[in-house]
């Protein structure tokens, strides 16, 4: 029961881990998409 209890949490943790990352990931994507956005505009402007 005690053993148990110890894989949940531990896949629990690893759970939000890979949430974190993936949350950095789509952070990240939208980053470069509203830069490749600006530097767009910008250029078809200039």
């Amino acid at each position: 029961m005690i053993f148990n209890e110890k894989i949940f949490a531990i896949s629990g943790c690893y759970l939000f881990i890979y949430l974190f990352i993936y949350l950095f990931i789509y952070l990240f994507i939208y980053l470069f998409i509203y830069l490749f956005i600006y530097l767009f505009m910008c250029l078809a402007e200039g």
